[in-house]
């Protein structure tokens, strides 16, 4: 199920959105916005002013990345980025997320569908398929906490 905000393209509240920001970051985020829509069509978005960002679902409702821009650079974000093929490309922020930071006038490098597709897909695994790929790739155990209330 789909989170509130989130239903299909919302292309007058990301405008809105991005007027606070000079127009290279503007037009820099939406380029990456048309790359995420380019690659998977039917992401649902929701603009979190709160957050300085446009969050993407997928058609599942599995929150995978953002785009967040900021002064001089955009931050193409990815919610399991530390589980992501990162061939060096991606910036750590925080354990769990991974950003792909863009800086107006720089072209968007061709990986960039790649790693929006990744990040949607370890979305929809769901977090026992993300805990199985943690097991498999031999990764630490203790990555994704336990849920409240289990044993």
């Amino acid at each position: 199920m789909v989170g509130s905000g989130y239903k299909g393209s919302r292309t007058g509240e990301v405008h809105g959105f991005l007027q606070a920001y000079a127009h290279p970051v503007r037009e820099l985020a939406l380029e990456l916005r048309r790359h995420v829509f380019e690659t998977r069509p039917s992401v649902a978005e929701a603009v979190r002013p709160g957050w300085k960002l446009i969050g993407y679902r997928t058609e599942a409702g599995a929150y995978f990345g953002f785009v967040a821009p900021a002064s001089g650079y955009v931050d193409l974000g990815f919610e399991y980025g530390f589980l992501m093929v990162d061939a060096g490309e991606l910036l750590p922020r925080g354990e769990q997320v991974r950003v792909l930071r863009l800086r107006p006038g720089n072209p968007i490098p061709a990986v960039t569908r790649r790693l929006v597709s990744e990040a949607a897909g370890l979305a929809d695994l769901g977090r026992a398929g993300r805990a199985r790929l943690l097991m498999e790739r031999g990764l630490l155990a203790g990555k994704i906490p336990p849920r409240q209330g289990s044993t």
